[in-house]
């Protein structure tokens, strides 16, 4: 996300308006493939359409970068703890399996690899998947890929499969990450999401008002600007101006009572 830290902040109310306009003008591209040209010749991208995507997930508060520090020290060591558990019968069962059927690619994953404990054995476990890595798509291997396809899929067959390689290749990742600090309360954590909250939606409003200036200038047809929630059926594209809060209301019809 952009630094708004050099950006006017919007009053609150409207960034309170930011997800329904955002929605709005998606949807209306979506279903109108002429507001999508006409917002394509002044520079409307697939990348800006999946960029509006992804500030509507993040404002709406999915998809938001996790602060640094934000794994509990109890998930760290859960994630040692599994690796730990999980590298010394897995290796001996894809050194056997792979030893058997597939000695090349076994002398290639297991050179100098064997399980350890604690820390070493998240580094152990990460060799093992870099170097199933490298059988799978390593430009240095190419001559060799037809068997090392073979090799993983007999490691696949015994369950180390593509779901269980990225299971362990986000416990590795969990193992060496930082945890949070001990002082971190839930109040701060609060602050801290409420703060991502409102810097996506800042984001999303200029992203926004941004493509809404430019249909504004290219769009006549009141269809498409209403699709857009750019007009009502009462205003004008440009100005649109609500009756005068100090206007009188028109008298009601009146009703005899009995």
């Amino acid at each position: 996300m952009n630094d708004i830290s050099s950006r006017p902040i919007p009053a609150d109310t409207t960034l309170e308006r930011a997800l329904p306009r955002g929605l709005d003008l998606l949807a209306a591209i979506a279903r109108y493939p002429e507001i999508a040209a006409t917002l394509g010749a002044r520079g409307y991208t697939r990348e800006e359409h999946a960029l509006g995507w992804a500030l509507i997930a993040q404002a709406g508060g999915k998809d938001l970068v996790v602060l640094e520090g934000g794994v509990t020290p109890n998930a760290v060591r859960e994630a040692i703890t599994t690796l730990d558990h999980w590298d010394e019968p897995n290796f001996r069962l894809a050194s056997k399996a792979l030893l058997r059927r597939h000695p090349a690619q076994h002398a290639f994953v297991f050179q100098d690899l064997k399980p350890a404990t604690g820390l070493g054995a998240v580094i152990a476990v990460q060799t093992f998947l870099e170097r199933l890595t490298a059988l799978e798509s390593s430009p240095d291997r190419e001559t060799t890929r037809p068997a090392d396809l073979a090799a993983l899929a007999t490691l696949a067959a015994r369950g180390i499969d593509a779901n269980e390689r990225t299971r362990l290749g986000e416990l590795v990742t969990q193992a060496k990450s930082i945890p949070a600090v001990a002082s971190a309360t839930a109040e701060e954590a609060s602050a801290a999401r409420a703060e991502q909250l409102k810097a996506a939606l800042v984001e999303l409003h200029y992203w926004w008002d941004d493509w809404a200036e430019v249909a504004r200038q290219s769009i006549t047809k009141r269809i498409y600007l209403r699709a857009l929630g750019l007009v009502t059926a009462s205003s004008s594209p440009s100005h649109p101006t609500p009756p005068s809060p100090t206007e009188p209301e028109s008298p009601g019809p009146t009703v005899d009572v009995p």
